[in-house]
């Protein structure tokens, strides 16, 4: 509050940020004054905010069409170290890497599973999705706060979460798919490969061939049988102990720690397939068998090799549930 009527050397006075009136004692309104003073402290809180958004927005880092982080495949390196942005153990196998930058690096089997896939949320699988709330958040170094309009912050959150697998390799495509999920106001559409409908914002994409599809057409949660009477459901290995009796019926190989599979319990007995080799079932065929699983489930031979009687791998064949390359 500045004196009007007091003859001040200093009555130009101005500090910065701090809002001044001028008083004349002679004609003191004190309701008048406690007014302004209220009004002009309003205009500095809408003022502050202001200058609060706009420097936020100022500290993300704006992504560009050719660095949304796609990951390329590396053999072992001698001399070269990074640390594992998903476990922080350092990369001395395969691993996958920023084609653009050193921020985000994975151990291959890292990059390659999601060991909550069975808790995916919704809105990863939706078509068009209108919301991100993840669980866990990750802020990226280039942010104040976390920012789900920072493609860095939301990259590093899907990997905090598990939720999908960052690369995932499919029969329908011959180029590995990099998980994409964009912040909304990039507005990014496109048109699944898959379904061919128009999907927004969350996608598997090959960077080499502009190839986009729903996660829901690539890696369904759930897979029905053709009565619908029967679900496999999407699981990933996430034990060592829990693989060496885990093997997928139609390549017969063990389903390792990290991979992806689906599994049905019906009548007592487990059918595990690789995520990767559901694609060659023959669902028909599946149904047909999974009556008569219960009664091979008591003669298991846990001394073979993989814990399955040859009696229903015969009868596996026959149906051509498996299939020998």
């Amino acid at each position: 509050m500045e004196c009007g009527t007091q003859n001040n050397n200093n009555r130009g006075y101005d500090i910065e940020r701090v809002p001044k009136i001028r008083v004349d004692k002679n004609s003191l309104d004190v309701q008048k004054i406690v007014s302004e003073m209220f009004i002009l402290l309003q205009k500095k809180d809408e003022d502050d905010a202001r200058e609060t958004e706009s420097l936020e927005k100022s500290n993300i880092r704006q992504p560009t069409n050719d660095h949304l982080h796609a990951l390329n495949f590396y053999e072992q390196q001698k001399n070269i170290e990074f640390e594992c942005r998903r476990c922080s153990r350092p990369c001395r196998g395969t691993f996958y890497k920023c084609e653009d930058c050193d921020e985000f690096t994975l151990h291959k089997v890292c990059a390659e599973s999601a060991s909550k896939v069975s808790d995916c949320p919704p809105f990863l699988r939706s078509v068009k999705p209108n919301h991100y709330d993840f669980p866990k958040t990750y802020k990226c170094k280039n942010c104040q706060k976390v920012s789900y309009d920072c493609y860095d912050c939301l990259f590093g959150t899907h990997l905090l979460n598990e939720f999908l697998p960052t690369i995932l390799h499919s029969r329908h495509h011959s180029h590995r798919l990099n998980l994409t999920v964009i912040p909304f106001r990039y507005n990014y559409e496109y048109l699944c490969n898959f379904c061919e409908k128009v999907g927004s914002s969350v996608s598997y994409k090959c960077y080499e061939c502009h190839y986009d599809v729903h996660v829901d057409c690539i890696l369904p949660k759930a897979i029905e049988t053709i009565s619908g009477e029967r679900i496999f459901g999407l699981r990933s290995q996430n034990s060592d102990v829990a693989a060496a009796y885990c093997h997928c019926y139609i390549c017969e190989q063990d389903i390792e720690r990290g991979q992806l599979y689906y599994e049905c319990h019906e009548y007592d007995f487990n059918i595990d397939i690789h995520s990767m080799c559901m694609l060659n079932v023959d669902i028909p065929a599946i149904e047909r068998f999974l009556p008569f699983a219960r009664f091979f489930n008591s003669d298991l031979d846990k001394n073979t090799p993989r814990g399955v009687p040859q009696v229903v791998r015969e009868v596996l064949r026959e149906l051509k549930i498996i299939r020998k390359d």
